[in-house]
């Protein structure tokens, strides 16, 4: 006997259309102004000038990283 009602494909699960992930509805991220991606730009070159530092400090102490090394190191970043 037929049914009166239309009958629906049956989809596997776990197989989801790209418009229904949470992605899609997603506001897209707002682009960054020109200031803020200066003082992006300027806090990632001071964080590696400081990295390198200490690093050079670390490589004249021969690799033993001391309380003595961690304050100079701190003085030398920090310009104490």
């Amino acid at each position: 006997m037929a049914s009166t009602f239309p009958s629906f494909p049956q989809f596997a699960p776990g197989s989801t259309q790209s418009s229904q992930t949470p992605a899609a509805h997603a506001p897209a991220e707002p682009k960054r102004g020109l200031l803020a991606r200066f003082l992006d730009a300027l806090i990632a070159s001071r964080q590696r000038e400081a990295e390198e530092r200490v690093a050079r400090l670390l490589v004249q102490s021969g690799g033993k990283f001391t309380d003595s090394l961690e304050r100079e190191a701190e003085r030398s970043v920090l310009g104490r």
